[in-house]
């Protein structure tokens, strides 16, 4: 979920009372696509920058934010 800071992404619990938000990044730099990724015993989520180089091509870089979720049970 995002709010109206650019560079901030947000993630939130959804089945759970009461409902948790936390703060994953939190720069200024513009970001695109958050991804969240669910594994066995963590959650990613994972999301583009561009990067303007001096050709004036974009780049894109995938960066990845560690959540504070885990497995139940552990």
């Amino acid at each position: 979920m995002t709010f109206g800071k650019p560079g901030e992404i947000w993630l939130a619990t959804l089945f759970q009372s009461p409902s948790q938000q936390w703060l994953l990044t939190d720069s200024l730099t513009a970001k695109a696509e958050p991804e969240p990724f669910v594994g066995a015993t963590q959650v990613w989520v994972f999301y583009n920058i561009a990067e303007r180089s001096p050709k004036r091509e974009t780049i894109w870089h995938l960066y990845r934010a560690e959540t504070p979720l885990r497995q139940e049970g552990q």
